[in-house]
């Protein structure tokens, strides 16, 4: 039987959740994170609650400030950094979402968006969860208990998404701090869920710097029980101030075999941390010099193929 998401996402179905809503505007304030809103006709679900992009229609707006989900807390297993936290929702398969897309906390009078940690069959691996990395000290967040509800919207954002052609892709993963929450359910989804685990053949290859470096366990279990051809993890900590520098030098130590992926068709870059994109491509610049190439050419091509992913 499929899920109420995997319904949603079949084009010759209608999606059972679909319903009349408000149309509303989000516009990003700071980076990215705070949120105001404008709404107009309320509802349940967004009319214009679904979208194709590259090829394929995904869930976008479904719930919105005007209209939130309300999701419940529910217990996870999943250890977290001494200063952040692991948290899982329960939907109750009503909130479709994509690894890569976020979803809205309605929080302390104010929306603050949040990249999702999990795979679209959640943590508990039947699509009625989802997953979030949160600062520990994040309003909202500090005194809440299993049980309690939240409401959420969305899901946003198609900047980060997985490509359509991904069996045989190179995924290069740059992140620091918790900036790697969204590469954490893209790798479930590759290697850990039953349903996508065993089709990617591809590379994908982790880079990640800070003081907490989430997931780093699980980074490293996974790291165990895949072959190196098919995932690479390079965690190092580093003070925040740090981590962007940190990274640098683990990529520089592979410059000349990740210069070598990036010119193929079929590998795709993702960079997710504040700041990071300028220092990603500083490093990427230099080695490109070194072989008297042009970074900011090839960086161009991959945007205009949509393989150049940069969010959070």
């Amino acid at each position: 039987m499929q899920s109420p998401w995997q319904a949603c996402l079949d084009p010759q179905k209608r999606c059972p959740l679909r319903r009349r809503c408000a149309v509303f505007l989000i516009f990003v304030i700071c980076g990215g994170r705070t949120f105001s809103h404008a709404t107009g006709r309320s509802g349940s679900v967004a009319e214009n609650g679904w979208r194709i992009h590259s090829g394929r229609k995904i869930p976008w707006n479904l719930f919105s400030p005007k209209v939130p989900f309300l999701a419940t807390l529910v217990p996870n297993h999943q250890a977290a950094p001494h200063n952040g936290t692991h948290i899982t929702l329960s939907h109750h398969g009503k909130v479709p979402f994509l690894e890569g897309q976020s979803i809205g906390v309605m929080e302390g009078g104010g929306l603050r968006l949040y990249p999702i940690s999990s795979s679209r069959m959640g943590d508990d691996q039947r699509s009625k969860t989802l997953s979030l990395y949160v600062e520990s000290q994040g309003a909202g967040f500090s005194n809440l208990k299993v049980g309690d509800k939240l409401n959420i919207t969305g899901p946003l954002g198609t900047e980060m998404l997985l490509p359509s052609d991904l069996q045989d892709a190179n995924l290069i993963f740059v992140a620091t701090e918790h900036g790697v929450a969204p590469f954490r359910g893209q790798l479930r989804w590759l290697f850990h869920d039953s349903v996508g685990k065993g089709e990617f053949k591809g590379l994908a290859w982790l880079f990640v710097g800070g003081i907490l470096l989430p997931y780093d366990e699980e980074f490293r279990a996974l790291e165990r029980s895949v072959r190196p051809e098919h995932f690479r993890y390079l965690g190092i900590r580093a003070q925040s101030d740090e981590a962007m520098t940190a990274v640098q030098r683990q990529m520089k130590d592979h410059s000349d075999e990740l210069w070598k992926l990036l010119q193929s068709q079929n590998s795709h870059l993702y960079i997710s941390g504040k700041g990071l994109e300028e220092a990603t491509s500083e490093f990427f610049q230099e080695v490109a010099s070194a072989q008297q190439q042009n970074w900011i050419q090839l960086r161009r091509m991959m945007r205009q193929q949509g393989r150049y992913h940069c969010g959070w």
